[in-house]
């Protein structure tokens, strides 16, 4: 399966920086819980989300998600495969909130996605991984995963 990148991928992604460049600034009335929850459930989504067709379409995939892409007739089905964050979202919330203003497009730039089956999400959420961050999760517990962009094996 070969990746298909947005056809608005670059205003998309431009949108969602703004977004979370806008809800980083004080902004009176609205709480530092609200904004942190802004972030970290729907601004992240749209960073990751904004260069593919679909959130279940990502750059990169488990070897298993993307056998039961291939074949499934509902591929997009939630309820088979998830949209996982490979920088876990609370640490990429944590460092920008720390962040000066000219760090932010840095962070932002290392947040990755990478689909997964549930089973597979499951285990690179266990608390035996809780020291391991990124990609180290996935080498851990092998999973293995295919770039769709460049159509070969990336871990």
């Amino acid at each position: 399966m070969q990746y298909i990148r947005h056809k608005f991928a670059a205003e998309r992604t431009a949108s969602a920086r703004a977004l979370v460049k806008a809800l980083l600034r004080e902004m009176p009335g609205v709480s530092s819980d609200h904004r942190d929850e802004c972030i970290h459930r729907v601004a992240l989504y749209k960073i990751t989300e904004a260069d593919c067709e679909n959130k279940f379409r990502t750059r990169y995939m488990s070897n298993a998600a993307l056998e039961i892409a291939q074949h499934e007739k509902k591929p997009n089905d939630s309820r088979l495969l998830i949209h996982e964050h490979v920088t876990e979202r609370q640490k990429v919330l944590e460092k920008l909130i720390k962040a000066s203003p000219n760090q932010v497009d840095e962070i932002l730039d290392s947040i990755v996605a990478c689909v997964v089956t549930k089973e597979e999400h499951k285990r690179l959420g266990s608390r035996s991984l809780k020291d391991l961050h990124g990609w180290d999760r996935y080498h851990e517990i092998k999973v293995r995963v295919w770039d769709t962009q460049t159509n070969s094996q990336y871990i």
